[in-house]
């Protein structure tokens, strides 16, 4: 399913999807934001930070629910 967001370059131009019949299982310790540059002032690096909304959430679990046969 495709997803509606718009993130800034380099992740932009592209469509967003997601992939409710490839379902994996995965740990949140190994899994890493994009990585979109460093702060001017701080030098740190920056993230991008994607959220979709309650409505894409859920169909994205409708998605998934199908994909399973639920």
């Amino acid at each position: 399913m495709e997803l509606p967001v718009d993130p800034p370059p380099p992740y932009d131009g592209r469509a967003k999807w997601a992939k409710a019949d490839m379902l994996a299982t995965v740990g949140l310790s190994r899994l890493t934001l994009p990585y979109t540059g460093r702060d001017a002032v701080t030098g740190r690096r920056k993230y991008l930070d994607i959220v979709i909304g309650p409505a894409e959430m859920e169909k994205v679990r409708a998605a998934m629910r199908n994909a399973l046969d639920l």
